[in-house]
């Protein structure tokens, strides 16, 4: 007796199109990969052109070519030896409002008479009005100048003290809770 070979089934081991080829996910997934790509690319192209250009000055060749003035200033107040710092005293009052503290030494770290000592702050990502304050001496070699601000966040305090035709700039960026 003969005794016929049994074979196993098959096994359909992908999708056959009509034409009876295998069907293959491959191309569709080169496709989608590239409009990933595209869209990606739409949502930057639209975020960078809806957003802050990040111009600091409207006149960037003048300032450019302006620029030994600024060189000459810097040097006129390294030799008047002056010394400053600046920051923001958060628990000053309880109700929001804040209070900025200057301090301006000459070269003995002794007080100088006659400052006038002015701040302003600004938001150093964001085009919003900077708010201008000035402070008034508490004694000793210290201004001081309550401010509420309209935001948590960084801000650039610039500070300057003035006495006749002398100029002295300082600064601190800090973080408002």
């Amino acid at each position: 007796m003969h005794t016929a070979a049994v074979q196993p089934p098959r096994r359909r081991s992908a999708a056959r199109r009509r034409n009876g080829k295998p069907f293959s996910w491959i191309p569709y997934l080169f496709v989608a990969g590239f409009v990933v790509v595209a869209v990606a690319n739409a949502v930057l192209i639209y975020e960078a052109s809806h957003s802050s250009t990040g111009l600091v000055t409207d006149r960037a060749y003048e300032a450019g070519l302006a620029y030994n003035r600024v060189i000459a200033r810097a040097a006129a107040e390294d030799a008047l030896g002056w010394t400053g710092s600046v920051d923001l005293d958060p628990t000053w009052n309880g109700d929001g409002a804040m209070r900025i503290l200057a301090t301006v030494t000459d070269a003995q770290g002794r007080e100088i008479p006659g400052l006038a000592v002015t701040a302003r702050l600004v938001r150093p990502v964001e085009p919003d009005e900077p708010i201008e304050v000035a402070l008034t001496g508490i004694g000793g070699c210290r201004y001081a100048a309550p401010v509420t601000l309209p935001r948590r966040g960084q801000w650039q305090i610039a500070a300057t003290a003035r006495r006749g035709g002398d100029v002295f700039d300082f600064g601190k960026r800090v973080f408002v809770p």
